[in-house]
């Protein structure tokens, strides 16, 4: 019996971590794929910024307290947060995981 090719089963695995979000498209994984479907970078970015903040706040996590939940480092949350970094698809993720919520919502703009 053949094998699959090595990116299927990599594909496979990601769509596997995140099963329980149907309301995530399992293609945009694939960090380099989602980029490139932005037409605004900037305001995808200022969107996580203004939900992960607020939802972290709503939850009385601290910073620190979301990094250690989601298995990332204080400095990467205050990138996200300020706006200046876009992480990849694993981290939203993980954020999302670690505030209980659908990945979606992260990156919803809501009404001010």
């Amino acid at each position: 019996m053949r094998r699959p090719a090595p990116w299927l089963e990599a594909g496979d695995a990601m769509d596997k971590a995140i099963e329980t979000d149907k309301t995530f498209p399992a293609w945009l994984t694939m960090s380099w794929a989602w980029e490139q479907t932005l037409d605004d970078p900037a305001a995808v970015r200022a969107t996580l910024a203004q939900n992960l903040r607020r939802l972290r706040e709503a939850r009385g996590l601290t910073q620190k307290s979301l990094a250690e939940r989601a298995r990332t480092n204080l400095a990467t949350v205050k990138d996200i947060e300020s706006a200046r970094a876009l992480p990849d698809i694993e981290l939203i993720a993980d954020l999302a995981r670690a505030l209980n919520l659908p990945c979606a919502t992260l990156l919803i703009k809501t009404p001010a």
